[in-house]
């Protein structure tokens, strides 16, 4: 149980935005009030871990710049526990005994997510609370969390509970079209080449409709609906700002 458990700050935002910068800033304005507080990453136990499994610093795991380049260190066969090495051996199909160099975000994954998660998938989840729970015997009373938003805590009955699934999708590119009103043969796969519907600035003459097409991605399927008008809404303005010419046709 977690009564009176310290008070959680999460941060949340892209990578180099200064989630760690307000971090700082956070604890130091904490200390001067005089609360007891520390800065904790979600991610910290993880790190530990695969340091002391490949007998290496923290810190080169975490070095922005060398995150994605393959290091002789990080070989799998330096890696001092067989468990994990065996379980990404059958996991993800890789030969072990090949001196293949990896790099830190390679390994952060598979031990994360191959590994432990395999073994629980709430395996991270559970260190986080060990760790509030240390720093709550501790007496810490604020812990600044400078994670991205891959993780929904919350707190119920004493206890740290993870929200895993909200049940939830994101519509498809054809439900969203449905949805502004666009009827159901509506191209929205694919679009005549911009690069010869367009000549020095100015549409190309001829059909475009005849011109090679090139295929959209689900991303500028997105993109195209959310700048959409939809059609009963350009229609019902239509008709009524051109009344009058209805009825003098019609007459």
């Amino acid at each position: 149980m977690l009564e009176n458990a310290p008070i959680i700050i999460g941060l949340t935002g892209a990578n180099g935005a200064g989630k760690d910068t307000v971090a700082g800033m956070l604890s130091r304005a904490l200390h001067q009030q005089r609360r007891l507080n520390c800065v904790m990453a979600f991610a910290d136990p993880l790190y530990e871990e695969v340091a002391k499994a490949f007998l290496i610093k923290i810190e080169q795991l975490k070095e922005r710049r060398t995150k994605e380049q393959p290091s002789e260190a990080l070989n799998l066969n330096m890696c001092i526990d067989p468990w994990f090495v065996q379980s990404i051996e059958k996991s993800c199909n890789v030969d072990v005994m090949s001196e293949v160099p990896r790099s830190p975000r390679q390994i952060l994954q598979w031990w994360g997510t191959q590994y432990r998660r395999a073994q629980d998938p709430l395996y991270w989840v559970k260190r986080f609370e060990h760790r509030v729970r240390q720093h709550q015997e501790a007496g810490i009373q604020h812990i600044v969390v400078p994670d991205p938003a891959t993780l929904v805590l919350m707190r119920h009955a004493g206890q740290l509970w993870a929200l895993v699934d909200i049940t939830l999708r994101m519509l498809k590119p054809r439900e969203l079209y449905r949805a502004q009103g666009f009827p159901e043969h509506y191209q929205i796969e694919e679009i005549p080449d911009p690069a010869l519907l367009f000549i020095d600035g100015k549409q190309a003459p001829g059909n475009p409709l005849d011109l090679p097409r090139i295929a959209l991605s689900t991303t500028a399927q997105v993109r195209m609906v959310g700048n959409s008008v939809p059609p009963p809404v350009a229609a019902a303005l239509v008709r009524a700002n051109f009344r009058h010419e209805a009825l003098l046709y019609a007459a």
